[in-house]
């Protein structure tokens, strides 16, 4: 299984249900189950740094463009902000 690294404060809001995308500056062919994995740092008071966390289902990895007419909202969608040539990977 695939794994991706992501910090521990981006797992949590994974986890929540509040952060949909994943932003990457890189495209992946992969879709399907991930694994995700929480960074060591920065320290999360909740989540073990370093560990499998949790599966999540990777659905497209596309540009980021505009949802129903409006932009994407960096903070409940992707939790950071969107930078031309961005892709986004929907979870």
């Amino acid at each position: 299984m695939k794994t991706l690294v992501i910090k521990p404060d981006f797992v949590a809001r994974i986890l929540a249900g509040k952060k949909t995308l994943e932003v990457r500056s890189w495209p992946t062919k992969c879709r399907g189950d991930l694994l995700l994995c929480a960074a060591k740092a920065p320290k999360h008071p909740t989540l073990p740094g370093g560990h499998a966390i949790c599966k999540v289902k990777l659905v497209d990895c596309r540009p980021c463009l505009r949802k129903i007419g409006r932009p994407l909202d960096s903070v409940n969608d992707a939790a950071r902000p969107m930078l031309p040539g961005c892709l986004c990977w929907p979870m």
